[in-house]
């Protein structure tokens, strides 16, 4: 009793710090700047599951893609002197509430590094800023009793997104995912995963996204490999550094991620380590920011 009463008392404090620092994560709003990250997998239906991640990307570029798709150097710049920069660090927090209903909060924190060559000066930017609070709300469900397959799960969420980060990045939305896998063989995973943003505001357009994977899932030693394919799009969106405006943009994303899975049966609560490297394949009207990233979670 007292164990579950100090477990909901950490879940009350962690989801109070996002509201306040803005530091929480469970969805990863797609944007035009760098390669998108791969979506998460049906939620495990366990009664009480806590789900804490860290994670941490960057990645550079001097490259970019014009509105029918041909790569170009950023602004015909020299590359030696012109260059994007995208970091961004995520927490992600979940919290399982009753019979495959949870809950959670996202939001990501970014710094850009603009450095752009014209006519002999650099112009050079620095922003750092947070993105916008998404709270979500979902119904997941992990069904075994299967005959030719391993399993077969779903997840279903919509949430809200709020503004909370600086001017140009600030949207009001709403969306809606779902997200569906399959296991073969012990140790194959196939999934599908698909979210739609809708904005209130005129700043921002229509956003979707939808991804493919295969995972070899704890194959070795709890190692584990995934590869996935996701393509996203939207209509109008705001550039965070400057006082444009995108009137649209596409972009197709290669997903690679390696993890290695430390819990056992005598230490169930140690935790998962990840490497990260997402690439743009290709795109109209985006940045093309590879990025490399490490990340951390535990489930308790």
């Amino acid at each position: 009793m007292r164990k579950t009463v100090k477990k909901r008392a950490l879940i009350l404090v962690l989801l109070g710090m996002g509201t306040i620092t803005l530091s929480l994560i469970a969805f990863d709003q797609s944007r035009f700047f760098h390669a998108q990250y791969f979506p998460q997998e049906p939620r495990f239906e366990e009664k009480n599951l806590t789900s804490l991640m860290l994670r941490a990307f960057t990645g550079k570029t001097y490259k970019q893609t014009d509105s029918c798709g041909t790569t170009i150097q950023i602004a015909d710049f020299t590359p030696e002197k012109s260059y994007y920069q995208i970091q961004s660090v995520i927490l992600d927090v979940y919290q399982n509430i009753h019979n495959g209903f949870y809950m959670g909060a996202t939001v990501p924190w970014y710094h850009f590094k603009i450095d752009e060559f014209c006519n002999g000066i650099t112009h050079e930017k620095k922003i750092v800023t947070s993105a916008n609070i998404c709270l979500i709300g979902g119904y997941t469900h992990n069904y075994e009793a299967c005959e030719e397959l391993d399993f077969i799960d779903f997840t279903l969420e919509t949430g809200l997104i709020l503004p909370t980060g600086d001017n140009h990045l600030q949207a009001r939305g709403v969306l809606f995912r779902g997200a569906t896998a399959t296991g073969l063989f012990d140790w194959i995973t196939t999934g599908i995963s698909a979210d739609i943003v809708g904005f209130f505001d005129h700043h921002n357009g229509r956003l979707w996204d939808i991804t493919w994977y295969l995972k070899a899932d704890h194959a070795l030693h709890g190692i584990s490999c995934l590869l996935a394919y996701t393509h996203s799009n939207q209509h109008k969106t705001p550039v965070p550094w400057s006082n444009a405006c995108l009137p649209f943009w596409t972009m197709d994303t290669l997903n690679f991620e390696l993890s290695f899975d430390s819990a056992c049966f005598e230490h169930p609560f140690l935790p998962s380590f990840y490497f990260y490297y997402n690439h743009v394949l290709s795109g109209k009207n985006v940045i093309r920011t590879p990025q490399t990233g490490l990340g951390i979670s535990f489930d308790f």
